[in-house]
């Protein structure tokens, strides 16, 4: 069986790959688990990855995260980028090799790789808790990381984290460290205050390629203890959606519909639309990038997060064309 688990919670696509994974796996290692880059690597590597036979174990895992051939973007390479082959593998796949492929938020169903792949894997939908869930699942994270926490400081804590569950976890951790035993108090002291809305202006900053203002409000959130790669993946986010929002307006919707398809409040959409002229789609692509390239080196130990973030800022408004 080769899987396509889609949604816009990446902790939740984590928790069904690794369950995936480790119904195939005994012992995880680098010959019977790859995750690949797929904006490096042609279509003829990755199918070769799928026919080279697992060392040590009998079955082996390929992971793809937001292949560009799936989605709303594009690479340049001069690579094999030719889809058909991983389809006529699909059709005819090795026994040992289990292929996922993540796509978070969604795949662009126009394209005619997506609507042959889809006939040839199983699609999976992965959603998070909706939100008259989430009071509880949140309270549950907080048990299983061992910290108990007053009613009114769960719904302190809810009204000042976003709605991403992979950095709740983060702030959790975060919390931990403090204390096992959170208030109220704790909660306003601790946790940022509207770190959104900070998040907004960070984002707006960066669009309008406002250096002083992009480097007080990433500052300001320094002072609150927002870890840099958190404001990455909360800033992507934004970009992303922005992006999402154009589009969709190019295409001729109005904000009720991108509302719809984009599963957010309309109030949302709209905020957007109003600032619409400001975004250059080539800008915030080049963004998106960017910010990806910095927390892959953040996260390899090659750059210091502080002087990675601020010196994303100072290269802002270079080559968007």
């Amino acid at each position: 069986m080769n899987y396509i688990l889609v949604g816009n919670q990446s902790i939740f696509l984590e928790k069904r790959m690794n369950e995936i994974i480790d119904s195939l796996v005994t012992d995880r290692d680098d010959f019977n688990v790859s995750f690949l880059d797929v904006d490096s690597l042609g279509i003829d590597d990755i199918v070769t990855e799928l026919n080279t036979y697992p060392f040590g174990s009998e079955n082996k895992v390929v992971i793809l995260k937001n292949p560009y051939f799936m989605m709303d973007r594009k690479v340049k390479n001069d690579l094999n980028n030719d889809t058909s082959l991983l389809i006529n593998y699909l059709k005819n796949p090795v026994s040992f090799s289990t292929l996922i492929i993540i796509i978070n938020p969604k795949m662009d169903e126009r394209k005619e790789i997506v609507k042959n792949i889809k006939k040839l894997m199983k699609v999976e939908n992965i959603e998070g808790p909706d939100k008259k869930q989430a009071t509880e699942y949140i309270r549950k994270m907080f048990v299983s990381a061992n910290v108990k926490i007053d009613n009114d400081a769960l719904q302190e804590f809810i009204s000042r984290v976003p709605d991403d569950y992979t950095l709740i976890a983060n702030e959790i951790k975060k919390l931990k460290s403090y204390s096992d035993r959170l208030t109220k108090e704790d909660i306003i002291n601790l946790t940022p205050a509207k770190l959104e809305e900070n998040v907004f202006e960070l984002t707006d900053g960066i669009i309008a390629n406002n250096k002083n203002k992009a480097l007080k409000v990433f500052k300001d959130l320094r002072m609150n203890n927002v870890d840099p790669v958190t404001m990455i993946s909360l800033v992507a986010g934004q970009l992303r959606f922005m992006y999402q929002v154009c589009y969709l307006k190019d295409e001729g919707y109005g904000a009720q519909t991108i509302a719809s398809k984009l599963g957010v409040h309309p109030y949302r959409v709209e905020i957007s639309l109003r600032k619409a002229y400001n975004y250059n789609p080539n800008q915030l692509l080049k963004s998106l990038t960017d910010l990806a390239d910095l927390d892959i080196s953040i996260k390899s130990g090659l750059v210091d997060k502080d002087n990675g973030f601020e010196l994303f800022i100072l290269k802002l408004g270079v080559n968007y064309d």
